[in-house]
């Protein structure tokens, strides 16, 4: 089987391009031959993670089987439905694909209130080799960033702005001001303003923004605990890579999570200003908990690595080349 991945967007630093890219790899590790952004005709079906001139050749010229990842939320394509390109492009990649990729059963709960499709959960992944413990990246990043080897480091991955729960973050960093928190990812332009980087750093001593980072294992590496209070995620790739990297993670108790973090045993979920604060400060005084949360959040990591993301794959594309479709249909789970 040959399979021609798609990503036409000049993306970088974006969750989207991170799961094309442990797509990719995912599928080589279970031995499926794989294209990119290919106009050959030997592939055997299409993939697209991004929409474009090459997929719709290959999809609706040549007419090869397409399989099409939705990357945003799917209650999108209701709301602005006819008020967009783009959007108008993946309803017609919907209609026209043989199955549709999601990355959460939270996503294909959504999907599936509006649109009959074969929906399979496939995860983003995160690559275990790369996102793990290492001592030289966190003494490096930390040099970097004028932190100390064993201050306690409070940290986040993201765009700078309120989806991502910025305010949140930085109300914790308010409360433990003793202690540094450091936010990791691009501020756009469209979000300047009241997230401008200056006038968060004037007004927090204790926090520092290191803007878009080439190598984010770095940061999570140099991190000590992920503080992920994002009002809305379709996986949440950040919390994946932080548990790689063994470190403990608060994230907001928000529907996606439900089914695969569960508070107390992989993670601690919070609600509320005074949630997150008692969170924070149960691992920063309780170290029982703090490592049973880096070991079990390993644990979970591991089930999302790259062999068996390409594993989930390289079994849906066989059953969409079959035309078996009920096995999807049923299909809710990561594995």
């Amino acid at each position: 089987m040959k399979a021609n991945l798609t990503f036409e967007y000049p993306s970088k630093g974006h969750g989207s391009k991170t799961a094309y890219n442990n797509f990719i790899k995912g599928l080589i590790k279970n031995n499926i031959e794989v294209d990119t952004n290919s106009l050959s005709k030997d592939s055997d079906l299409t993939h697209a993670l991004i929409p474009g001139p090459v997929s719709f050749i290959q999809t609706f010229i040549r007419k090869k089987p397409l399989i099409y990842a939705l990357l945003f939320h799917p209650e999108e394509l209701r709301v602005v439905k006819g008020g967009g390109l783009m959007n108008w492009v993946s309803n017609y990649y919907i209609r026209k694909a043989r199955v549709i990729t999601v990355c959460s059963k939270f996503s294909k709960d959504e999907l599936e209130k509006f649109v009959n499709k074969p929906i399979s959960v496939v995860s983003c992944g995160v690559n275990t080799t790369v996102f793990k413990k290492n001592k030289q990246k966190r003494r490096r990043f930390r040099k970097k960033y004028g932190i100390s080897k064993d201050e306690l480091l409070i940290y986040d991955v993201g765009s700078l702005n309120h989806k991502k729960g910025i305010d949140g973050f930085l109300k914790m960093a308010n409360v433990f001001k003793d202690v540094k928190f450091l936010w990791a990812g691009r501020n756009f332009p469209h979000f300047k303003g009241k997230y401008d980087s200056k006038r968060i750093i004037k007004k927090y001593s204790n926090v520092i923004l290191t803007g878009f980072v080439e190598d984010v294992s770095m940061v999570h590496a140099a991190g000590d605990v992920l503080l992920y209070p994002s009002y809305f995620e379709l996986q949440g790739i950040p919390v994946l890579e932080a548990m790689a990297s063994e470190n403990p993670v608060v994230v907001r108790d928000i529907k996606v999570f439900d089914d695969w973090l569960m508070h107390g045993k992989n993670c601690l979920k919070a609600k509320s200003t005074s949630d997150f604060k008692d969170s924070l400060n149960q691992l920063i005084n309780n170290k029982r908990l703090f490592n049973k949360l880096s070991k079990n959040g390993h644990e979970t990591a591991v089930k999302h690595d790259l062999k068996s993301v390409g594993k989930k794959l390289k079994r849906v594309y066989e059953l969409a080349l079959a035309k078996d479709f009920k096995p999807i249909y049923n299909d809710y789970s990561y594995e």
